[in-house]
């Protein structure tokens, strides 16, 4: 029997009624618009990447740039890692109702085709993007302008600075780590995206499954650890989910950095997760011994 609830949510798309918030994907960090899924956030936010992608066909036939062939950096994962992790330019445009969409841009230096930028038009949540709308790639500066609206951030770094970076605000890790982490990370996410499969869940929606990291290191179906090259001591846990009525699997991959200040034991720290519908994926990262979960054929 239906009846009136003190607390109940829905989704801002399908108005699909839902107990409990953690069970709504959210991409805005002012505006608490939730979704059911990931179906709803692009059926909510398609007009809008209609609307820009309009705007950027205008603006490029203002500037004599339709011609551009950049597209092969738009679709490169390693430029677009680069540009949402370490962008040069943060732009923040909020409206009057304070809704906000962020301008991310980064300038590279091809090998070929010499200086180009990327910019984006994109939500963020938790300072990280969350949901693009339109990339970019243009050597065009002029077109360029038109993504710098609203105000610039200053502070990138402090901006950008994600929850590994917060737990480190008491200093017992060193810059020197967190180097060695983002290292180790373009060079496990270089790998990843060269070997995993077209068919497999796509780069641009690994934020999607985020929320899968907690508790794949607090419940994993399988550990296994090995020794890198450097001598460091990786683990790889290793669970599956389900999500929108599909299995996946969801790898977290951490360093043992020593011994912990506060707690008996070592300190392990997520270098990457990711998700993976792909079973020669899952093969590949079951290396090294196994250190918990049930032993497989």
């Amino acid at each position: 029997m239906l009846k009136l609830k003190e607390n109940f949510y829905f989704c801002n798309n399908c108005k699909k009624i839902v107990d409990d918030p953690e069970n709504l994907y959210f991409v805005e960090s002012v505006i608490p618009r939730g979704f059911c899924s990931e179906i709803c956030i692009k059926e909510f936010y398609g007009p809008i990447v209609d609307y820009y992608e309009k705007c950027e066909d205008e603006l490029r036939k203002k500037y004599k740039c339709e011609t551009e062939n950049l597209s092969d950096f738009i679709s490169d994962p390693s430029f677009l890692e680069k540009l949402f992790a370490e962008p040069d330019e943060i732009w923040r445009n909020q409206n009057s109702l304070g809704e906000e969409v962020f301008s991310f841009i980064s300038k590279f230096d091809g090998e070929v085709d010499g200086i180009f930028y990327l910019a984006s038009l994109c939500l963020v949540f938790e300072n990280k993007p969350s949901f693009i709308f339109l990339v970019t790639a243009t050597k065009e500066i002029s077109l360029l302008n038109e993504f710098r609206i609203g105000k610039e951030l200053e502070n990138l770094e402090e901006f950008l600075k994600n929850d590994g970076a917060e737990n480190n605000q008491e200093g017992q890790i060193s810059s020197e780590v967190f180097e060695t982490i983002e290292s180790k990370k373009s060079a496990f996410l270089a790998s990843l995206l060269e070997q995993r499969s077209s068919k497999d869940i796509p780069y641009e929606d690994f934020y999607c499954y985020d929320r899968f990291m907690e508790d794949t290191l607090e419940v994993p179906d399988e550990v296994y650890t090995e020794r890198d090259r450097d001598g460091d001591d990786l683990f790889t846990y290793i669970k599956a989910h389900e999500k929108d009525g599909k299995s996946f699997y969801y790898f977290v991959i951490c360093m043992n950095i020593g011994p912990s200040i506060e707690e008996n034991g070592d300190t392990i720290l997520p270098i990457l997760g990711f998700p993976s519908q792909d079973g020669e994926t899952y093969n590949s990262y079951r290396r090294g011994r196994l250190v918990s979960g049930n032993l497989k054929s």
